[in-house]
């Protein structure tokens, strides 16, 4: 799935310039407040804004799909060669040599040619040669996140973003490392709301039976 930012930025602060026009926002992380580093799908496009001129709130929210999202805008438009279906066939082939032609397709038409990657037809991100190729059909004006979603609901591969580079791994291995992790009360962590209720453990029942006769059970 793609992720989304929601930023929520007054107009009187430093930077609420540069906010004024389309621009890509990247989250970033630091270890020692010198280095700083984005983090992996943490890319976003400042698309859609929302503020009102007139009223005295100057605080301006915006909702940055992920730069991922660009995959959505980038399709599968050959229309010649296609199966009895209606539909492309990739015979044979790897998850690298799926994506990475559709994506330069969508390039040679202009379509978000800022868009990269790194893998090639052989192998994956991390350089390691593809484990599976398969045979497999998508029908004309098929769109790049829904073929790579599908590769992936299929345990064909892993994939995200780093930066403006669409990475693609072979299925659990880049992406299956387990680190550690841990947050800080005060520091990483600032507001841990808690609510209970007892409402639920009381009970009671009225139960009828003939002659009126009644028992209650709490």
């Amino acid at each position: 799935d793609l992720a989304a930012l929601n930023l929520n930025y007054r107009d009187d602060i430093p930077g609420a310039e540069l906010l004024l026009n389309p621009i890509e926002v990247s989250v970033e992380y630091s270890l020692d407040g010198l280095a700083w580093n984005e983090i992996p799908n943490g890319r976003y496009l400042r698309i859609t804004r929302n503020h009102d001129p007139v009223g005295r709130d100057r605080v301006r929210k915006y909702t940055l799909p992920s730069y991922g999202w660009q995959l959505t805008k980038m399709r599968q438009m050959i229309t010649t060669g296609l199966n009895a279906d209606g539909k492309r066939p990739f015979l044979s082939a790897t998850a690298g040599m799926i994506i990475g032609l559709l994506v330069d397709e969508a390039h040679s038409r202009g379509v978000c040619t800022g868009l990269i990657y790194d893998f090639t037809s052989t192998h994956d991100s991390n350089g390691v040669p593809w484990a599976i190729d398969l045979s497999i059909y998508y029908e004309p004006g098929l769109d790049l996140f829904t073929i790579l979603n599908n590769l992936s609901d299929q345990g064909v591969c892993d994939w995200w973003f780093e930066g403006r580079t669409l990475r693609i791994f072979n299925p659990d291995t880049y992406l299956a490392r387990h680190q550690e992790i841990k947050f800080f009360q005060g520091t990483d962590i600032n507001s841990m709301p808690i609510q209970g209720t007892i409402e639920g453990i009381i009970h009671s029942g009225l139960f009828m039976g003939e002659g009126g006769a009644t028992i209650e059970l709490s």
